[in-house]
């Protein structure tokens, strides 16, 4: 099991498993990979965050955080050197040297009113030949 913490990274993964997982499906998951303590101190921090909200025409409407520690929180822990080496080691792909992301909640149009299912056509990472990973 491998957990991020405050502190960093901690545990043995099996990576010959989630390696194989990963060929198998492109993908792999890490349960519980945030430990108690971080993911407490996120969730206190998201209970009584401020949400920004944006229109998508035929999509929904998105909301990211205004409070930049959530995100800087996890791409810190995230982007550790032992993670991006395990990463490599699970995937194959030497070439990952961090990871980003937001934080952002998405809602749907309602039904009837301009939803548009279609309208995610765009979101596929196998097409992007600049993603190493999804």
């Amino acid at each position: 099991m491998i957990q991020l913490t405050h502190r960093g990274v901690v545990g043995e993964p099996e990576i010959s498993v989630l390696r194989g997982e990963f060929e198998r499906n492109h993908m792999f998951r890490i349960p519980q990979l945030l430990d108690d303590s971080l993911l407490a101190f996120l969730s206190g921090r998201l209970k009584n965050a401020q949400w920004n909200a944006s229109e998508y025409k035929r999509i929904g409407s998105e909301a990211t955080l205004a409070d930049p520690l959530i995100l800087n929180a996890l791409t810190f822990v995230i982007n550790t050197p032992r993670f991006l080496d395990l990463m490599r080691g699970i995937t194959g792909c030497e070439r990952i040297n961090n990871f980003g992301g937001r934080v952002y909640r998405m809602s749907p149009h309602a039904e009837g009113a301009g939803t548009d299912p279609a309208a995610f056509h765009w979101h596929d990472d196998a097409s992007d030949t600049k993603r190493l990973v999804g």
